[in-house]
């Protein structure tokens, strides 16, 4: 029985990694991934299977549908190359290896969310810390200086809360959570690659331009980026639990 368990729990993520891995390659071909919100505001959600992979299955997991979304993107700008980083994406170094880290970034952070009822407090008021200080540095530098420190205030603040009420508070505000720190370290590993390897080429491209410079430039849509991938992470992991719900419900009855 135990050995049937863990053959139908392997097929289930691998069909969880196949479904993600060709929804990336879907939505890059379509460019359904892409979303015009305005005429200075395009988003990306390509990169939120990636940490939906991670919520629902693992590392492993979420590091191939990761592989599978910087290949997609490596393969696109050799071929059809439309932006000014284009060029710069036929090096797996910035379009594949990031997306594979967003991958442990998203399972580290739903690791650390889903046992944060197992640490002290001690621990939950350093992490709370570093969140602070990763949110400030980066909203200050992506919007207007007293926004960015409203929005880090209550950031902080909603990080607090859930880690210290993490027993109470249900799984999808975790998914959500995830989503949304997941997107801001996926735009930060993109570019802060590409100005660690590349700094001359950007900055000369740019006029100039630093790395929270370029971050800033992107400004809401980096912002919006992280509230869509809230959005879906919460819709996704919500609709899974009820689903699951209703089929062991079912399964009791018969």
């Amino acid at each position: 029985m135990t050995e049937m368990k863990k053959n139908l729990n392997l097929t289930r993520r691998l069909a969880l990694t196949g479904a993600f891995a060709a929804l990336v390659i879907v939505l890059g071909i379509t460019k359904l991934g892409f979303i015009t919100l305005g005429p200075t505001v395009s988003i990306t959600i390509l990169h939120v299977p990636v940490i939906l992979i991670c919520l629902l299955a693992g590392l492993p997991e979420g590091l191939f549908v990761g592989a599978t979304f910087g290949i997609l993107s490596l393969i696109q700008a050799s071929m059809n190359p439309s932006t000014l980083l284009d060029p710069l994406f036929v090096n797996p170094l910035f379009s594949v290896v990031p997306r594979m880290l967003v991958a442990v970034v998203a399972w580290g952070l739903w690791t650390l969310f889903t046992n944060v009822s197992k640490l002290r407090k001690e621990n939950i008021i350093g992490i709370t810390a570093l969140f602070f200080g990763l949110f400030y540095i980066c909203f200050t530098n992506i919007l207007p200086t007293h926004l960015g420190i409203g929005l880090t205030l209550l950031s902080t603040a909603i990080i607090w809360l859930v880690l210290v009420n993490a027993s109470k508070v249900p799984l999808t505000v975790f998914a959500g959570l995830t989503g949304f720190l997941s997107t801001l370290a996926h735009t930060l590993l993109v570019i802060g690659f590409i100005y660690m390897f590349k700094g001359a080429y950007i900055r000369e491209a740019l006029g100039g331009v630093g790395f929270f410079g370029f971050i800033a430039m992107l400004g809401m849509n980096v912002v919006f980026e992280a509230l869509a991938a809230t959005i879906i992470c919460v819709a996704v992991y919500a609709g899974l639990y009820i689903a699951g719900n209703r089929k062991s419900k079912l399964s009791q009855e018969a």
